[in-house]
């Protein structure tokens, strides 16, 4: 009964132990990426209007992140987000077809960040969840083509604020390098600065994979 004991208890300690890379006082630094790409085909055409084909989306996030272990695998930090996005439609004006971007989008985005590394006893893989909450500004250029073809432009700036969640899984291939996989989901509103006051209230569901070091 005895060995039974202090079978158990060893067991628990090793499960809730930290990895010596989520330790206390130890700090963290990471990237990930959101990468998008979205190819349609097709095109729309407005009686009275030139027709257009259907956009082509391409959006890009680069995201540098610096965390500090106030606890035991619980690390607290900011991420930045340094955001493009574009898309691309061709539209028909007389009997020439031209090309052109209605949308430029890029914004810088602080996010303030807290991850929990699960020990799960296992010492090359820990899985984890994290959550965000983001304040940015960024700047947002359109074109849309009018009834005759011409292309009508607008340049306005933008505020964003959001939060997000994300679990993932850590592999890690020694005490200071780990290649991170996990999925996430972001909500934003971004607001332009413009006459109607615009907002675009988002829901964003991904795919996200960096590095993270650990020291």
């Amino acid at each position: 009964m005895k060995k039974l004991f202090l079978l158990l208890f060893v067991s628990f300690f090793a499960f809730t132990q930290a990895y010596s890379q989520t330790e206390k006082g130890n700090f963290m630094t990471f990237g990930s990426t959101h990468l998008n790409v979205n190819w349609k085909t097709g095109k729309v055409e407005n009686k009275g209007m030139s027709s257009m084909d259907m956009p082509k989306r391409f959006s890009l996030d680069l995201i540098p992140a610096v965390g500090y272990f106030v606890t035991n695998n619980w690390a607290a930090g900011l991420a930045v987000d340094f955001r493009l996005k574009t898309s691309k439609n061709t539209y028909m004006k007389g009997n020439s077809e031209e090309n052109y971007y209605p949308n430029k989008e890029h914004a810088i985005i602080l996010a303030p960040f807290t991850r929990y590394y699960i020990n799960v006893g296992h010492d090359k893989m820990m899985p984890f969840v994290e959550a965000n909450f983001n304040i940015g500004w960024g700047n947002k250029k359109t074109e849309t083509p009018d009834g005759d073809g011409n292309l009508v432009k607008t340049d306005d700036k933008t505020d964003i604020i959001g939060f997000g969640v994300s679990p993932g899984i850590a592999f890690f291939f020694n005490d200071h390098v780990s290649l991170d996989f996990g999925l996430y989901y972001q909500y934003e509103s971004i607001k332009l600065d413009n006459a109607l006051d615009t907002t675009h209230n988002n829901n964003n569901f991904g795919v996200n994979f960096g590095f993270s070091v650990y020291f």
